[in-house]
């Protein structure tokens, strides 16, 4: 699965090209342009797929760090998908749908994050600094990890049973708030950068062709 998430995002972007080039290479200019931002792109991506991050793994902002190879790919694919916008194929249109699929996806995930960074402060008031001596957490403790900072707080609440004494720990939350938060801000508007070209040339295109004059 990590060869697969290092790859992916490779093949993506190498099948820009071809797609829009046609097999055999019957559209020139376009497969030109194509591979001029295939390669273009090349060095942002291999970038993020070097140096992911050092967010823990499977934390609000480590999911974030390890979609951005896939944004960077799935953009660029869209944008010169586009370049084939008056003749496109079955397979661009299909590519076409899986790109913005895909980019929907991911910036839905990265508001989601920033959602859920809120959610996990909410009542901060009753978070308190998690020691030695804490509940260990179990199956019912709600845990928020924002992958970057150590500190560690949590929420008790009575016990699961009348007769048991010590309370247990229903929320925990792993990290740096502010450190999380920039964190997510930099990414949600490093997609909007991705995504913009996608965007205008698409609405230009558009104006073209329903309003032509």
């Amino acid at each position: 699965m990590k060869i697969a998430n290092r790859a992916g995002p490779f093949a993506v972007l190498a099948a820009g090209p071809i797609l829009v080039g046609g097999v055999p290479f019957t559209h020139v200019a376009a497969g030109v342009v194509a591979t001029l931002v295939m390669l273009g792109m090349l060095v942002p991506l291999v970038s993020v797929t070097l140096n992911p991050g050092l967010a823990r793994p499977h934390s609000l902002v480590g999911g974030a760090d390890r979609r951005r190879p896939w944004l960077i790919a799935f953009s660029s694919l869209l944008f010169v998908l586009l370049l084939r916008f008056d003749s496109p194929t079955t397979l661009v249109r299909a590519a076409m749908l899986l790109s913005g699929g895909a980019i929907a996806v991911a910036l839905a995930e990265d508001l989601r994050a920033l959602w859920r960074l809120g959610r996990a402060m909410a009542g901060a008031e009753r978070l308190s600094l998690r020691t030695v001596d804490s509940p260990p957490i179990d199956a019912t403790t709600a845990v928020y990890d924002f992958g970057v900072g150590d500190e560690e707080r949590e929420e008790l609440g009575a016990p699961p049973a009348v007769y048991r004494e010590r309370e247990r720990v229903v929320r925990l939350v792993r990290g740096s708030r502010v450190a999380a938060r920039r964190a997510l801000g930099h990414w949600i508007a490093f997609d909007l950068v991705m995504v913009l070209p996608a965007l205008v040339t698409l609405g230009a295109l558009l104006t073209v062709r329903f309003f032509p004059y």
